[in-house]
């Protein structure tokens, strides 16, 4: 939802809500975590969708989240009116962080369940090979 909504522009129209979110969105550590988190979880579902993926698909989905977290800054931009700054740079490099990370989490469960596929075939050998001897 944050990736699609601008939650605090939203928390800003409603102050019960802008003080919770203020509250608990301001310190920096929160922002860093929130922020990739969501691109974590952006970029898996992104991979899972596309599961099958050869490495020209890779690059479509990397080029994708780029379009997201740079149309996600241009939109907290024009809604705060201010020009882009080191702030937005910064968060683009924790978009694109928590891509990397999401992406390694992917590509280690995608390595680890070929691995298991190939112990299974494997075992699925010696059991057939016992059974014929």
């Amino acid at each position: 939802m944050g990736i699609l909504f601008p939650m605090a522009w939203f928390s800003e129209q409603i102050s019960s809500i802008s003080v919770l979110f203020n509250g608990f969105f301001s310190q920096q550590w929160v922002h860093i975590v929130m922020h990739t988190s969501l691109y974590a979880i952006l970029m898996v579902f992104l991979c899972f969708l596309g599961n099958q993926m050869y490495k020209k698909d890779v690059y479509i989905v990397w080029i994708f989240i780029g379009v997201i977290a740079l149309a996600q800054e241009m939109l907290q931009i024009i809604l705060a009116g201010r020009g882009f700054t080191e702030h937005e740079i910064f968060d683009l490099g924790i978009d694109l962080s928590g891509a990397v990370f999401g992406f390694a989490i992917y590509w280690g469960w995608r390595n680890w369940r070929e691995n298991e596929k190939i112990k299974i075939e494997v075992e699925d050998e010696k059991n057939f090979q016992s059974c014929i001897y």
